[in-house]
């Protein structure tokens, strides 16, 4: 079946960083978000959060629920604010 809820655990930090451009483009964003499914990333990849939902859980609780900006002031200084990447969008193949 075409599941509603996609879950990735960390995809990306096992490929480089074009690889990981094109699985979240092409995967991620193209095959999930764009298809209007509830996608679930885990990720140490701040570059690719933006401005979409971003959830922030402390020893298993949710801390934050909101935009990155909002969960980097909650985190109390253990995330912080980083540019994204333009590349992200404009990806070249």
């Amino acid at each position: 079946g075409d599941a509603d809820i996609l879950v990735c655990d960390d995809p990306l930090s096992a490929v480089d960083s074009k690889v990981g451009r094109i699985l979240f483009n092409e995967a991620i964003l193209g095959l999930g978000v764009n298809r209007g499914k509830c996608v679930i990333l885990t990720t140490h990849q701040h570059q690719y959060i933006g401005e979409y939902r971003c959830v922030l859980m402390v020893d298993g609780r949710i801390e934050c629920l909101g935009s990155y900006k909002e969960c980097v002031a909650a985190s109390g200084g253990k995330l912080t604010t980083r540019t994204q990447d333009s590349s992200v969008e404009n990806l070249a193949l």
